[in-house]
């Protein structure tokens, strides 16, 4: 990223330039470096004396253009909506983003997170932790992932395997499995 110099300097710059200093009485009157001093010349062309007339936000604009964000945009929305779906995560929207826009300047994976979660409707911060209370042995607890069946079975796999028949509730947030007998498995 460049560093911007001040405009008492850029303004002292143009008037030793326009005044006929060497790039190296300009570099130690000022600190500037010949680049800077280049890039001030070049901006300015031939015209320097019109070039200082010109107001404090013109010449910024010109010594310091702003630069087209040349990345592919994606639809947030749309995006937001995908995310909706069951069985859809960021990174799978991401390949898809990616391979609509072969060819064109795509964001990477880490930036179209970032951008996402600044552009992501309704955000709400997410808990981090939880506290979980618990007696070993007492209570099973069991990560489902997908589709939860009815007539599923939890298949306990030791000497033997068992298959227990399950039911599985959702209470809010929180998933309860009971055996076909009633009693709750966590």
């Amino acid at each position: 990223m460049t560093r911007k110099i001040a405009m008492t300097i850029i303004r002292t710059v143009l008037a030793m330039l326009n005044c006929g200093f060497s790039y190296s009485k300009i570099r130690h009157y000022t600190g500037a470096s010949n680049g800077f001093i280049n890039k001030l010349a070049s901006a300015a062309r031939s015209d320097l004396e019109a070039f200082l007339k010109l107001s404090d936000g013109e010449i910024y604009e010109r010594v310091y253009p702003k630069t087209p964000n040349s990345h592919c945009e994606p639809n947030w929305e749309v995006v937001n909506d995908l995310l909706q779906k069951k069985h859809m995560t960021l990174q799978l929207v991401y390949d898809e983003y990616c391979r609509m826009n072969a060819g064109q300047k795509t964001y990477s994976y880490s930036s179209f997170c970032r951008r996402y979660a600044d552009k992501k409707p309704n955000w709400e911060p997410q808990d981090l932790f939880t506290n979980l209370h618990y007696v070993t042995g007492d209570v099973m607890e069991i990560d489902f992932a997908g589709d939860c069946q009815a007539n599923d079975k939890l298949t306990y796999l030791n000497e033997r395997q068992i298959d227990l028949p399950v039911d599985v509730r959702f209470f809010g947030s929180q998933r309860r499995v009971q055996r076909a007998d009633g009693r709750e498995l966590s």
